[in-house]
């Protein structure tokens, strides 16, 4: 009898460590997921060059995502500015947005290049959950002019 309850009392403490450790992993899944869809573009000096990417939110309820510019690497004169539901000016390195359950949507960073400024430009964008910053990605993007013609 004694055996029957040394195991049993085993049993419930290994299923007592193993509901503790892996009930945290399932309780945060991630929650969205944002893809590059085109990471370097090229175009002429002067011209606005975009590059894209597609956010997802993967649940049945609306998610507050945080979009951070945390590099905006650009040649003298070109300024830089992003959009997901919203565009936002070129002085503007953070953003809150709601995003509706399920929502597909596409993510652009346009480089407004100056005539005479040739060269490659860098902007690095994190997007993370509002409420979870430790749930994000971390894309960069470039983009290239050729002189124009």
């Amino acid at each position: 009898m004694k055996t029957r309850i040394k195991m049993i009392t085993r049993l419930l403490a290994t299923a007592l460590f193993l509901f503790a450790v892996l009930l945290p992993i399932s309780l945060s899944a991630q929650t969205f997921s944002f893809t590059p869809l085109d990471t370097s573009a090229t175009g002429e000096t002067g011209t606005e060059i975009a590059a894209h990417a597609e956010f997802r939110n993967m649940t049945n309820q609306q998610l507050s995502v945080t979009i951070t510019r945390t590099r905006n690497a650009l040649p003298a004169g070109w300024s830089s500015a992003f959009c997901l539901l919203n565009c936002y000016a070129p002085f503007t390195d953070e953003a809150v947005e709601i995003v509706e359950p399920n929502a597909v949507i596409k993510f652009a960073i346009y480089f407004y290049t100056m005539k005479d400024s040739h060269g490659t430009g860098t902007v690095e964008i994190r997007i993370s959950a509002t409420d979870n910053p430790e749930e994000n990605y971390t894309v960069t993007f470039h983009a290239t002019t050729s002189p124009s013609t």
